[in-house]
């Protein structure tokens, strides 16, 4: 489900989640399934019902002692309460999520709360900041080959970048995003992207 989210597959990757969490065997993977269904809920641009579904998932790693998994999903609530417009609290939820990771040295997780940074820098119009850790998110997540999320970093790096008025930098940032999408895809995207 996570995958099909990712993929943009709205409907199917709702049922697999959902599906997952309702077979869920155990506790643990009861969490893990409300973190899939939150992400699944977040790329449909559903933040409010992502919020409630990583908050309680978020819980429960912090009751499992698991801060990997902590970290990673707290990144996913930041953007989620970005989504739902409460900027404060998502850059707690932000720089709470980037101090478990690398508490945790877990550099999936560092890359999405960097990036998640970002975003929320981006929409408080602190593009110096949001460009920063942005390409710290990009760095993170190119290293260890998270080749979608480092192709959503790319185009909010895009954006910011155009927003302070470096077209060069953005045409880049695009072109390197779409080239990334393709090959997470398997097709070719147009070139509106």
């Amino acid at each position: 489900g996570w995958i099909r989210a990712m993929r943009g597959e709205g409907e199917e990757s709702l049922a697999l989640c959902r599906s997952g969490l309702q077979h869920a065997p155990d506790p643990f993977a009861e969490a893990v399934g409300r973190g899939y269904l939150g992400y699944a809920h977040l790329q449909r641009e559903e933040a409010a019902t992502a919020v409630g579904l990583f908050e309680d998932a978020v819980n429960s790693w912090k009751a499992f002692d698991v801060p990997q998994l902590e970290g990673w999903i707290g990144a996913w609530l930041a953007e989620a309460l970005l989504g739902t417009g409460n900027v404060d609290r998502a850059r707690g939820r932000a720089d709470e999520a980037l101090r478990v990771a690398r508490a945790a040295r877990f550099p999936f997780a560092i890359g999405l709360a960097l990036a998640a940074q970002g975003r929320i820098a981006k929409a408080a119009g602190r593009l110096d900041e949001a460009a920063a850790r942005l390409e710290e998110a990009l760095d993170v997540l190119s290293a260890i080959g998270a080749r979608y999320e480092a192709a959503r970093a790319r185009l909010d790096l895009a954006v910011v970048a155009h927003s302070r008025g470096r077209r060069d930098a953005a045409a880049s940032h695009l072109d390197e995003a779409r080239r990334a999408f393709e090959l997470w895809t398997g097709a070719h995207l147009s070139d509106e992207l």
